[in-house]
């Protein structure tokens, strides 16, 4: 798949992204991990999700949050983050697809989580191991569009026991997939993170 390279803005800063834009009217929007600890757009797990949903038939939008690579501003802790989301989305949306899903892994779910209303052309989120027992989500609640959430075996970041709990007031009509094995990072476990989501696109809930 061919990504171009774009540049799109959240309020007054601009962002970096790569879009793959390709026939149709589906798209989704990729968040990375945490900005403090090395996330950016270039994650082995973002580009894994890319690369399945460009295969899929979306179009794909990933970014470097804000502070983060080529892109203006400071990192937000997750507040200003829910806005460089809304630029992603409303770039899509000037690209003329208007059926969209976000994915986001770790702190990028997180943002995800806490984003509140979004336009009615996001149809879906996929949270990818959110790190329930390392970052406060408090201020999570119910995520009406949350249709699946993925996690690993044995991530102590994101234990997936501690994810079952949480998505009883998330989505309690979300789907958890839990892959044998495996760590937070998907170590060794990148083809059923691949599997996983296929599973997802080609069945949701």
């Amino acid at each position: 798949m061919k990504e171009t390279a774009v540049t799109f803005r959240a309020g007054k800063i601009a962002l970096q992204g790569l879009l793959s834009r390709i026939p149709g009217d589906k798209g989704v929007v990729i968040t990375h991990p945490h900005s403090l600890y090395g996330g950016n757009m270039h994650n082995p797990v973002v580009e894994t999700i890319t690369r399945v949903y460009g295969e899929e038939g979306f179009s794909t939008l990933r970014f470097n949050f804000r502070g983060v690579g080529g892109s203006e501003g400071t990192f937000d802790n997750g507040r200003g983050e829910r806005d460089d989301v809304s630029g992603a989305i409303g770039h899509l949306l000037g690209a003329g697809i208007h059926s969209i899903e976000l994915v986001g892994y770790s702190f990028g779910a997180l943002v995800l989580g806490g984003m509140g209303d979004v336009p009615e052309e996001v149809v879906a989120q996929v949270h990818i191991a959110p790190p329930v027992a390392l970052m406060d989500y408090g201020t999570v609640s119910c995520i009406p569009k949350l249709k699946a959430v993925i996690a690993a075996e044995d991530d102590d970041i994101g234990p997936p026991e501690q994810i079952k709990e949480s998505i009883t007031a998330w989505n309690s009509a979300a789907q958890l997939l839990v892959i044998d094995g495996g760590d937070h990072f998907f170590s060794a476990k990148m083809v059923s993170l691949e599997a996983a989501l296929r599973t997802y696109i080609r069945h949701p809930a």
